[in-house]
Formats: C-alpha cells, sequence, structure tokens
C-alpha cells in the first residue's frame, strides 16, 4: 500500500476539530480515514509548537538569515574579484606588454595568445 501525505493544511483542519471537543478522536478518525493515534500524534505536536505562532522571530528564520547573508557575502565577494580585475590595465592581466607599443618586438603569436586569453576572460564575466 502505498503511503498517503498529507498536507499541513488538511493536519490544521483536523487537529482543530480534536480541539474543539465536538468530536472524538475516534469519530475523526472515520471520518477523515485516518487512525486515531496519528490524530493523536498530530495533537500533541501542535500543542508543543504552538507558542511558536507568537515568537516575534524563530530559531528556523534566523538561520534562514544567516545562510542567505553568508551567501550574499560571498556573491560580493566575488563581484569585488571581479571589479578589481577588470580595473587592472589589460597588460597586466596577461603578462606582456602592450601590443600596440611600436618596436617591443613582440611576435604576432603572442600578441594573439593574450586576444584569445582576453576574449576567454570576457566570456567567463558574461556567463
Amino acid at each position: 500500500m502505498k503511503r498517503r501525505k498529507f498536507t499541513n493544511k488538511f493536519k490544521t483542519k483536523v487537529v482543530l476539530e480534536a480541539l474543539s471537543g465536538r468530536y472524538t478522536v475516534q469519530e475523526l478518525a472515520r471520518k477523515h480515514e485516518l487512525h486515531a493515534n496519528q490524530i493523536s500524534r498530530w495533537k500533541a505536536h501542535f500543542l508543543e509548537n504552538a507558542e511558536a505562532v507568537f515568537e516575534k522571530e524563530s530559531e528556523k528564520d534566523k538561520e534562514n538569515d544567516e545562510q542567505e547573508k553568508e551567501k550574499l557575502f560571498k556573491v560580493i565577494g566575488q563581484q569585488k574579484v571581479e571589479i578589481d580585475f577588470l580595473k587592472k590595465p589589460w597588460s597586466e592581466q596577461n603578462g606582456i606588454g602592450s601590443p600596440v607599443k611600436s618596436g617591443s618586438g613582440a611576435p604576432l603569436f603572442k600578441y594573439l595568445a593574450s586576444m584569445q586569453a582576453f576574449r576567454d576572460t570576457l566570456i567567463w564575466l558574461v556567463l
């Protein structure tokens, strides 16, 4: 038999019916085709965590905020590295002299290799 999954909305509805006292747990179990123990567990879990509704900020929210903060710091750091890289003169990035210097004697293949590195860098930044 395949395991049934219930939404939080359904569980809350059943628990609130159980807490209202209009029906017994057995009646609710028959009505919703559940086992009475399942309703009792949901009810106990609900009552244990009821005070969380009135908390300003739960621990889970704090953890999520910390994770989000770390993620954003990582992105900021990566962007700073990229900006610093782009601020450097082109010749410093590729470790060669400027290709337009007259009389530098740089071979054509060195110039073409530096252009390929520049192109690869631009593609990497765009993607």
